[in-house]
Order: structure tokens, then C-alpha cells, then sequence
């Protein structure tokens, strides 16, 4: 083999290697990582997990229970009943971050004239999960104390006195499970409107699927009717509980409408058909057990300004349920507000909450 032919195997064999080489390293490197796009419209509506938001509230909520005879159509206006039950104003303040949230009230003020109203105790507790997909929404509330609202109309002595009817012993305690799914997630933050880590930036509607899981166990030491009324109430005169479990689903529509991408008004109407099964007992033993279909609805809306860092929100939900047996008709409406002024900070991401956002717990709830 002469030097020419050697010389030319050389260069072939080198130039191969070095391409196997190259494409060695070609294979052993990837692409740089990109994050993730979020799963929504960020010309739609942002959130805000890198922030620590600091929110000072206001709230004050209230029971609202409505009784009225339906046997003599007659006499339904003087006999009904409109019981209340006033919580105290609770101020407080709110910590949020990202998914995690915590809230605590350092002042409590009792309601105005609890003299001529009698006095409330009770206790609640929340506890809400899920996003702008889904939201589970999971409540106590054990109230004490109630006042019949609609005093004047039969007690002459109101006009003297200012006293309202007064019912210590009246309790109404209800555990409570409400679903919900946004079917416009992608565009719609509800979520905007009542929390502090979300901002709605264009307007939109989303359909609402709705469900409801509860037991209402509401009771007094005699009767609900006061004595100057309970001739009006027949059979129902000495009932003194009533037990409800109830189950409904439904839809509803939520409408988050914006201005300047800050100012913003959100209505919600939700309702449903639903199945009760109730306990009805009386002062002096009788018992009944009642099956029924009737409707549920649920009222909210929220305004004010939410803007990049600093927010104010104004907030109040309506929650209401049915209970007619053709004889006598009760609606129980649990009615709350509060005002929210907060800011957001701009944090760095602890390493441990990183670890954290990369488990499936995680990647579940957010």
C-alpha cells in the first residue's frame, strides 16, 4: 500500500471518529428545562403563588330561621315567626401562601341592642379545598339564643318596651358539605372575588355544577311558636325539634365582570333540587318522620379593587334552605359578610416548600 493510500485511510478513520464523538455529546445533552404553562389564561386572570399576603378583615354573620303557619291562610301574617341569631363582629387577620392559608380573630365585638335581643353564643368553623376547577367548602355552625324579629306585630308591649320575644334555649347546629366545578376554569377565576391570592384581569361567566351534603338539628326547651301564637299553629303548637339531612345538586352561573383590569363585581346564583328526610318532635313525645323534595339555593357576591399588590374586597353569601310540610313552612338562611384590605409581598420560594410543590399532594390540590 503506498503513502497516498495510507494517508487517505488516516484522514477517514480520524474524521469518523470525531463525528461518533460528536454525536455522542449531542446525544448526552438535552435541551434546556422550560417551566410549565399554567393550565388557565393568563390574559384572563393570574395567580399569585410566590407571594406572601398579609389581609386584615372584618366579618359578621348571622342565622336567619323564618317559621309560618299554613293552615289558616287567614292568620299567617300575624302568626309568622322571624327568628335571629346575631354573631359577634370579628376582626382579624389573614396569611397567605400559595395553596396555604390561616386566619385568626384577635377582637370581637358584640351586636348593637343585645338587651332587647338577648344574647347569642356560638361557634363555627370552616374549612375550604380546592382551586379555580373545583372548590369543597366544608362548614360547623352551632348557634344559641334566638329573637323573634316579627315581635311587634303581636305583642302589644313591643311598642313600650323595644324588648323582642326571646327564645335562650332555641339552638340550630349544621354540618355541611357544598361541591363545586367551574366549567370555564381556564378564563374564570371565582376565586378572585373571595380570596386574596387570585385577580381577575378580563371579564367572564362560567356555569356552575353545585352539590350539597348536610344534617340541620334545630331545637328549643318547649316550642318554637311563643305562647301568644301557638293557637295558630294546630298541631305544630308544641314542636319543639326538627332534624333535617338533606342531599342536592344543581347548576348555577358565576360572572366576574372587570373594569381597568382592578375594579370588579362578581355575582353568583346557584341552586338545585333536594331531597330531605326529617325528624319532626314534640313537647309532649309524639314523634313523626317526614320524606320530601324540595329546592336549595345559594346567593353570593363580592365587590371592589383588586389590583397587582394591593387589594379590597367586600364580600357576603346567602345560603338558604327549604323545609314545607303543607302545614308549616320554615326557611333557614345562614347570611355572613366581611370586608378584606390586604397586600401582597414578594418572597423567594423556601426550598422546602419547592420539595413540597414537586410532591402529587401538591400537584393535587393546586
Amino acid at each position: 500500500m503506498n503513502k497516498i493510500t495510507q494517508l487517505c485511510l488516516f484522514v477517514l478513520v480520524l474524521c469518523t471518529s470525531f463525528t461518533l464523538k460528536a454525536q455522542e455529546l449531542n446525544d448526552t445533552i438535552s435541551p434546556p428545562q422550560q417551566k410549565p404553562l399554567p393550565a388557565y389564561d393568563t390574559n384572563y386572570y393570574r395567580k399569585y403563588p410566590d407571594r406572601l399576603i398579609v389581609a386584615w378583615y372584618q366579618s359578621v354573620n348571622h342565622y336567619d330561621i323564618a317559621m309560618n303557619q299554613l293552615m289558616t291562610r287567614a292568620d299567617s301574617g300575624r302568626a309568622k315567626i322571624d327568628y335571629i341569631a346575631d354573631a359577634n363582629e370579628v376582626t382579624g387577620l389573614e396569611f397567605n401562601y400559595d395553596i396555604l392559608a390561616v386566619s385568626f380573630g384577635f377582637k370581637s365585638t358584640p351586636p348593637i341592642g343585645s338587651t332587647q335581643k338577648g344574647k347569642t353564643t356560638y361557634r363555627t368553623f370552616d374549612l375550604s379545598l380546592g382551586d379555580n376547577r373545583w372548590l369543597l367548602e366544608t362548614s360547623y355552625r352551632n348557634y344559641r339564643g334566638f329573637y323573634d324579629k316579627n315581635t311587634g306585630v303581636y305583642d302589644t308591649s313591643y311598642k313600650r318596651t323595644g324588648v323582642y320575644f326571646q327564645n335562650p334555649g332555641m339552638y340550630n347546629v349544621c354540618y355541611k358539605a357544598k361541591f363545586l366545578y367551574f366549567f370555564n376554569h381556564e378564563h374564570f377565576s371565582y376565586q378572585s372575588g373571595y380570596s386574596c391570592n387570585y385577580r381577575q384581569r378580563k371579564s367572564s361567566f362560567s356555569w356552575v355544577f353545585v352539590s350539597n351534603l348536610f344534617h340541620n338539628k334545630m331545637g328549643t326547651d318547649s316550642s318554637f311558636a311563643p305562647g301568644l301564637l301557638q293557637k295558630y299553629f294546630g298541631s305544630y303548637h308544641d314542636l319543639n325539634g326538627l332534624n333535617v339531612t338533606g342531599i342536592s345538586g344543581g347548576l348555577g352561573g358565576s360572572l366576574n365582570f372587570v373594569l381597568f383590569h382592578s375594579l370588579f363585581l362578581n355575582l353568583t346564583l346557584l341552586g338545585g333540587l333536594e331531597p330531605q328526610w326529617r325528624n319532626y318532635h314534640h313537647f309532649d313525645g309524639d314523634f313523626a318522620k317526614r320524606a320530601y323534595v324540595t329546592v336549595s339555593g345559594d346567593f353570593r357576591a363580592s365587590l371592589g379593587f383588586n389590583g397587582k399588590n394591593f387589594f379590597m374586597l367586600l364580600s357576603s353569601l346567602n345560603d338558604v334552605s327549604y323545609i314545607n310540610s303543607g302545614q308549616l313552612e320554615v326557611k333557614n338562611k345562614y347570611v355572613s359578610g366581611s370586608f378584606t384590605l390586604g397586600y401582597r409581598f414578594k418572597t423567594k420560594t423556601p426550598g422546602f416548600y419547592k420539595r413540597f410543590q414537586n410532591t402529587r399532594l401538591y400537584k393535587f390540590l393546586g
